[in-house]
């Protein structure tokens, strides 16, 4: 159950004040991922490449991408949140239908918090196998409004 994971921050400007709100990508890669594979990111930490970040304690979910490249397994089913078997979480974001690549694009965001020292739990759920090659990417900003 090898993953490695990235954290990547993007300054943007937000439409209604011209302010700046902070942007993050979160990159999840697993080499042998399984049905019950899952991945821990903490909310601050230094990421598989040796980067130190610090996500948001509070803020909204955008995007979940999830590809499976390689394995016995034909469909991914990711699910994002914040306690380890994730589906069973508070607040989670759960794909709809299973493929062997997925986007799903919520306009207003899902809304999550932590408390301090929290972590984001996700597992990339393919159909079989325990060989599986997946990526998934999370989109996310700082803060509940805009």
């Amino acid at each position: 159950m090898a993953f490695t994971f990235q954290v990547r921050e993007v300054p943007t400007k937000t439409a209604r004040d011209g302010g700046s709100r902070a942007e993050f990508e979160i990159t999840i890669s697993y080499t042998s991922a399984g049905t019950a594979t899952e991945a821990a990111v903490p909310l601050a930490g230094t990421d598989s490449s040796g980067r130190v970040y610090q996500l948001p304690q509070m803020g909204r979910i955008f995007g979940q991408i999830g590809d499976l490249t390689a394995g016995s397994g034909s469909t991914v089913d990711p699910v994002l949140g914040n306690v380890t078997d994730p589906a069973t979480g508070a607040w989670r974001l759960e794909n709809g239908t299973a493929g062997a690549q997925v986007f799903n694009y919520v306009a207003d965001g899902i809304p999550y918090s932590f408390p301090a020292g929290g972590s984001f739990y996700e597992r990339p759920v393919p159909d079989s196998g325990s060989d599986n090659a997946i990526t998934t990417r999370y989109l996310l900003c700082a803060g509940l409004a805009d």
